[in-house]
Order: C-alpha cells, then sequence, then structure tokens
C-alpha cells in the first residue's frame, strides 16, 4: 500500500492574471491535509470517503469504462486515466481518498483547493504504487495539471497543484495552455511530461519571520469554474482593460516577490493592499462578482488595523486574508473581524508539499 498527503493552498498575491502566461503570482501552500492510499486489488476502484462515492472502471482497448458518472468522481478518474497513460500499466488497484472534509465548512468549500489537492495526493499515490519515482515532484507537478486541467473542462492555471506539490510560499507562472493541448493531442504522455513545458515557472520563496497569516471566511462559497468563463467573456468583450488591468496586477505581484525576498515587512502590506484595490476595480470592469460586499468587508477591517488585507483566489465567495507582521496587528484583526460575525479559520502555511505517510 501507498499513503500520500498533499496541502491545500491560499493565494497570496495574483489572482487573475495568473491565468496569462507570464504573469507570476504567489501561493501558500496550507495546512489543511488530503490524503490518497492505493492498495492491491483485483478490480480497479476508485473511493471518496468523504462523499460516500464509490465507482469501479474496466479496461477497455487501451481506455477504462467507468460505472458511475457522478461529477464528484471526474478529478479521481482523470487521475486514474492520466497516470496509467503514463506508466503503461493497465494494473487494476483500489485507490482511496480522505480529508477534503476539512477543508469545508459544514459541507462548503472554503476555496483552500482540495480537488486540486486530492489530484496531487492521488498521483502521488499511484506513481509510488508503480514504483515510478525519478523526478518525482517534477512527475507529480505535471501529471496532476494535465488531470486537474483535463478534469476541468481545459480551465484554470494549475497554480493550486503546484502549491499541493511544492509546499511552503511559491512563485508560479503557467505553461502555455495552446502547447499544452497540442502536445497531447500529437505525443505519448511520457514525452508529454519529460518535455520543457514552455512559460512554466517554479520558485520557493522564504517566509517573512514576523508574518502573521490570518483567514477570514466570507460566508459563501464561489463557482470558480463559471467565473472563469464570464472572465473568458470580458477579454473578449473589452481587450484593451482586460489587457490593462492584468498587467498591473502583473506588476504588482513582481514588486511583491522582491520585497517578500527582502522582507520588507511595510511594503508587502502596501502591496497586498494594492492587489486588493486593482482586483475591486476588476470586480467593476468586468461586471463579475469578484470582490463581493462580504470580502469588501474583511479586506477593508484589516487594512483598518495595519495589515494588507485582500481576498484570497478567484473571490465570489470563500475566504480573505489579512497579511500581519506583529501579533499586536493580527490581535486587532481577529478582534475586527469577529466583532463583524466573521469566522476565523484555524489555517498555517505548511512548509511541506507532497508527503509519504
Amino acid at each position: 500500500m501507498t499513503h500520500v498527503s498533499a496541502p491545500g493552498k491560499l493565494m497570496m498575491a495574483g489572482e487573475w492574471s495568473v491565468l496569462e502566461p507570464g504573469n507570476p503570482c504567489i501561493v501558500a501552500a496550507v495546512d489543511r491535509r488530503v490524503h490518497a492510499e492505493v492498495r492491491k486489488s483485483a478490480a480497479l476502484t476508485v473511493e471518496l470517503k468523504d462523499f460516500g462515492i464509490r465507482a469501479s472502471g474496466s479496461f477497455d482497448a487501451g481506455k477504462i469504462a467507468w460505472d458511475s458518472d457522478d461529477p464528484k468522481l471526474a478529478f479521481a478518474k482523470s487521475a486514474v486515466e492520466t497516470v496509467i497513460k503514463y506508466a503503461g500499466r493497465q494494473e487494476p488497484f483500489r485507490l482511496i481518498t480522505y480529508g477534503s472534509a476539512d477543508m469545508e465548512v459544514k459541507g462548503t468549500k472554503l476555496g483552500f483547493g482540495s480537488s486540486s489537492a486530492a489530484t496531487v495526493a492521488m498521483v502521488a499515490a499511484m506513481l509510488g504504487y508503480f514504483s515510478e519515482k525519478e523526478k518525482f515532484e517534477t512527475t507529480v507537478f505535471r501529471l496532476s495539471a494535465i488531470a486537474s486541467y483535463n478534469a476541468q473542462g481545459k480551465m484554470g492555471s494549475c497554480f493550486d497543484i503546484a502549491a499541493a506539490v511544492y509546499g511552503g510560499v511559491i512563485t508560479y507562472e503557467r505553461f502555455d495552455p495552446r502547447w499544452l493541448e497540442a502536445e497531447l493531442r500529437s505525443s505519448q504522455m511520457r514525452d508529454v511530461v519529460i518535455k520543457k513545458w514552455p512559460g512554466l515557472k517554479i520558485k520557493r520563496l522564504g517566509i517573512p519571520k514576523n508574518l502573521r497569516l490570518l483567514v477570514g471566511y466570507s460566508g459563501n462559497a464561489a463557482s470558480t469554474a463559471e467565473m472563469i468563463r464570464r472572465m473568458k467573456e470580458f477579454k473578449q468583450g473589452d481587450p484593451e482593460n482586460y489587457v490593462r488591468i492584468m498587467g498591473e496586477i502583473s506588476i504588482t505581484v513582481q514588486d511583491m516577490v522582491k520585497v517578500w525576498e527582502a522582507s520588507d515587512e511595510a511594503a508587502i502590506v502596501s502591496l497586498a493592499n494594492m492587489n486588493e484595490s486593482l482586483l475591486r476595480e476588476l470586480t467593476g470592469l468586468s461586471g463579475i462578482g469578484i470582490e463581493t460586499k462580504e470580502l469588501m468587508r474583511l479586506s477593508g477591517l484589516a487594512e483598518d488595523e495595519g495589515a494588507g488585507g485582500k481576498l484570497s483566489g478567484a473571490g465570489g465567495g470563500d475566504c480573505a486574508i489579512a497579511v500581519c507582521f506583529s501579533d499586536e496587528t493580527a490581535q486587532r484583526v481577529r478582534k475586527a473581524w469577529e466583532s463583524n460575525g466573521f469566522q476565523i479559520m484555524d489555517v498555517g502555511i505548511d512548509n511541506e508539499g507532497i508527503r509519504e505517510e
């Protein structure tokens, strides 16, 4: 049996602009984990314990026929199919996942990237089971990115996949999606994985020693897929403003990377607030509800108390963060959030990515 876990994520800076190749984001792994186990079995089965869902598959002419079309199985089925293509081993096994519920409140997702963490854990567990250990982190990232990309209908930048694989705080620039799509059509899976991925950049950042990160829940969940669809419409309908605002967010993130590495606390706070202001402008320009009233309130309260306050992720709900550099500031933000009825999530940055258990 192999048992692997992978952490969730929080976007620190660079929401939405990271969808465009060449634009960086800063993302942190959080200490909520999804687990995956692979065991020997006479039949190919996938079980999502948190949801009470199970599916069986059979190999048919190089493909897998599944006995369930439950949409909650999309990432698991894509992960299995991707690894099977890579390993070239049509062997039955039992794949079990659990832990996604730790990234929810009363069944509502918090935006911690549970699907991506699950995908990474499943891919890593299957690779371990098949003894595919060469360049393990790189292979796990690329296969997980392919599986996630296919499961989501070729959407997303896969920054959450990178956070789950590498852990800690990283900067991420997405690969060229058109290149990947062409390669998947024309090349074998193993060849796609070992090639250089144009545009892809992943770099680990340190964590400033005085950083105190607070996470506040807006009380609502977001539908990222629908928001990405609407963002594409904004890009097509108003390309001038789209390019401008994404470029300004990207420049802000590039500046934040520099001051983050220098541990310039005041500059980090200032740039976090600037990123939030640009996301607020993007909300108005696009007509997409990226910054909701609750997220605006959370970020505003944090900024009022001297922290860097901003939404984290696609927006439309989920969580906001407060970037603090003293216990006093963190306590003031905590008190302000709680007194306004917001729930503070007990999470921190996880320095580890994928981990054998």
